[in-house]
């Protein structure tokens, strides 16, 4: 959506996510032609009997580039009693929170919306886009291209070349100059002399949960039962097994990260096969003794979405082989059972620090 079609219905939207809480909405005119003005001015009543004059921007990139420069615009432009407001197609979640804590109001067509006032509040997260937000799939989250994102989102600000980083992950020139480019137009990138820095990387991540999400879902997956009296167990298992030490393969999700953050309780051990080494699936099923699940699962074999980069940076911790942190990241974060929780912290303890170092 361009940004008068967004401003077209956000102004519907915003005015019944205020009407829902209990305020009245009245918009004013503005004439932007005279001077710069916001999208749009509005008053607001609140329950209480409050008003708050309102400047609202719509946007239809929601990205940080675009995001801050409305808002830099609202604060230059605006009074200091009047309440800075955004509306987007789909605030992700690390912008929403930066909003909330610079007291911005905020809405998007997904229903995240946050409103705050003296005795008023209204913050509510909605964890998926809406169909009206959903774009198109960004060339940089793709399998292949997506390993310059792999590459660079688990250094910090690094000096290289296009021809030296396209001979470390594997890829063309050509296809890491354009990877390089649409980040900077996503406002992600910022280079000079050949030193590149990804700048809101959680937003980053945010935007690849976002894509690799409903790809995640319908990854193909077998499910098997090994007589093991414990995940735990069966990793033990796996450990003792000639094939551990197979390249083409790697564990995920809860199992993959209880050998580099552990944090929650699981049943089910999941791993990745390289497709271009399918065999290795019945190798480890025969080892293990292993029959196809009737019930209850205990060993998970997934069919990856990202069949050339679901392996890339992949290492060996304890015995065992583990994918990146993060593709455990994306896995976790896109999983139902406590896959949330465990992915903050792989944030956490894992991610950020990579970030930090020297």
């Amino acid at each position: 959506m361009n940004t008068p079609s967004i401003e077209s219905c956000g102004r519907k939207v915003l005015e019944d996510y205020l009407s829902e809480a209990g305020a009245a909405v009245r918009w004013i005119r503005n004439d932007r032609h005279r001077q710069w003005r916001p999208d749009a001015e509005m008053e607001v009543e609140l329950p209480g009997g409050e008003r708050k004059m309102c400047a609202v921007e719509f946007e239809s990139n929601a990205r940080r580039a675009p995001i801050e420069h409305a808002l830099h615009q609202l604060r230059s432009h605006s009074g200091k009693d009047v309440q800075p407001v955004i509306f987007a197609e789909h605030l992700g979640r690390p912008m929403r929170e930066r909003l909330r804590q610079e007291d911005v109001w905020f809405g998007d067509l997904s229903g995240n919306r946050f409103f705050k006032s003296l005795g008023f509040l209204v913050d509510r997260e909605v964890a998926e886009k809406s169909a009206q937000a959903k774009r198109p799939a960004a060339g940089v989250f793709a399998d292949r291209n997506s390993r310059l994102l792999r590459y660079l989102l688990m250094r910090p600000a690094q000096q290289v070349g296009v021809r030296e980083l396209a001979g470390r992950i594997g890829l063309s020139p050509s296809a890491v100059s354009n990877g390089l480019g649409r980040l900077r137009e996503m406002g992600y990138l910022e280079s000079n002399q050949q030193r590149l820095e990804l700048v809101a990387r959680e937003d980053l991540l945010d935007e690849w949960v976002s894509f690799y999400r409903p790809r995640f879902r319908r990854q193909g997956e077998s499910r098997y039962y090994v007589h093991a009296r414990s995940a735990e167990e069966l990793l033990e298992r796996l450990k003792g097994l000639r094939q551990a030490a197979d390249p083409a393969w790697g564990l995920s999700l809860h199992g993959g990260a209880s050998l580099v953050a552990g944090f929650v309780q699981f049943r089910e051990v999941h791993l990745y096969i390289s497709p271009e080494k399918q065999k290795l699936e019945s190798e480890f099923v025969s080892a293990l003794h292993a029959r196809p699940a009737e019930g209850e699962a205990n060993l998970v074999v997934l069919s990856p979405f990202y069949r050339h980069s679901v392996l890339f940076e992949s290492r060996v911790v304890e015995g065992l082989r583990v994918v990146s942190d993060l593709q455990l990241f994306l896995d976790l974060s896109c999983f139902a059972q406590r896959g949330k929780e465990q992915a903050d912290v792989i944030l956490e303890r894992r991610l950020r620090p990579a970030w930090a170092a020297k």
